[in-house]
């Protein structure tokens, strides 16, 4: 949302805890979601490690707030719309109307040379979940509110 491109810069540190797969992840929950590992958590689920069932996504949220450690992630449909402080991405629905778009073109014979490379043509949103926010007892500046694209509230 800033300037900030630097991460050491910034101040931050990255830790990085693998899982191998979305059981191990939610065996190790406690271990991997614990402020001992940080002040804030990144959440990349992949296809391996995306928990499917909504029990399993319940649980993760509520170790967040557990912790009160704060959480984004890039993958929108598993985002603040499932109680995830912050999702920060593009949707993966749009991301493939897109494709289709790009794979239509070459199938008419366009070169690839001449298809644009852009982001998203909806571009990215953030979504943000306030009753995350209010049971981890953080408050969401206004400026970040006005950015939103969406607001969850329960």
């Amino acid at each position: 949302f800033g300037a900030i491109t630097n991460i050491e810069t910034a101040g931050l540190k990255i830790v990085e805890i693998p899982s191998a797969n979305t059981a191990d992840f939610l065996k190790r929950l406690p271990e991997i979601i614990s402020k001992k590992n940080g002040d804030a958590f990144m959440f990349f689920p992949g296809p391996n490690t995306t928990p499917s069932d909504l029990e399993s996504r319940k649980r993760i949220v509520a170790q967040l707030v557990k912790e009160k450690m704060p959480a984004i992630t890039h993958n929108m449909e598993l985002g603040a719309n499932e109680g995830i402080l912050a999702g920060y991405g593009a949707s993966r629905f749009d991301v493939g109307v897109d494709a289709a778009f790009m794979v239509h073109n070459i199938l008419q014979g366009k070169p690839i040379s001449s298809l644009p490379v852009a982001p998203s043509s909806k571009g990215l949103l953030l979504e943000l979940n306030l009753k995350t926010a209010r049971d981890m007892g953080l408050t969401i500046p206004q400026d970040i509110l006005s950015r939103a694209s969406k607001i969850y509230n329960e």
